[in-house]
């Protein structure tokens, strides 16, 4: 019987571990859960497209979904968000994001590269419209729409790792005022109001 591989998470990791097993296991029923609609993107180079360094957000895009399902036979499960993990059972449970109709994955081996989550810092002003976390696809779509629509000048960015000074680039690229703090303890004596008056 062929061995069943659920891998929960289609960024790199997860596309990389399909693609590996698949290497090592011509026979291997493998199948990769993503939550998002698309197949993994390179997340680095969000900010690139936000300032048209790279043409489009597509241009992204590793693979389409006929590399994984045609050339490498991998069941490639996009807009899937796994909500259960019997480890006594062996399966995962998994609901489509258009629908609810729960569907269960039995594995042999489970695979989780389910990446992380943006951080927001609990300052007052933090839950207003205009602050945005930028990781995915369509937070950079969110964000290009609302600066458009409010004809935006200036943009304060917390956090100066990869993601922040690289975002800080392409705003100033596109001709935004930009403030970039990197001090969690500069941030927590001003509020996300304060700074964006």
């Amino acid at each position: 019987m062929p061995k069943r591989i659920v891998i929960i998470g289609c960024g790199v990791s997860g596309t990389t571990a399909a693609f590996h097993a698949r290497k090592t296991d011509r026979a291997a029923q493998i199948t990769l859960l993503g939550d998002e609609e698309l197949p993994e993107y390179s997340r680095c180079g969000l900010p690139y497209a936000f300032s048209h360094v790279v043409p489009s957000l597509e241009a992204l895009i590793g693979h389409d979904e006929a590399f994984y399902e045609q050339m490498n036979r991998i069941d490639l499960r996009l807009g899937w968000k796994a909500t259960r993990i019997n480890k006594e059972g062996q399966n995962v449970e998994a609901v489509p994001a258009k629908g609810n109709q729960t569907k269960t994955f039995e594995y042999d081996a489970l695979i989780l590269t389910t990446g992380a989550q943006p951080s927001t810092i609990p300052v007052p002003g933090s839950e207003f419209k205009g602050v945005f976390t930028i990781r995915t696809m369509n937070d950079i779509e969110r964000l290009t729409n609302h600066l458009a629509e409010n004809s935006a000048k200036r943009v304060a960015i917390i956090g100066a790792g990869l993601t922040g000074s690289e975002m800080a680039e392409a705003l100033l690229e596109r001709g935004m005022a930009v403030l970039e703090k990197l001090y969690l303890k500069f941030c927590q004596q001003y509020s996300i109001q304060t700074w964006l008056r």
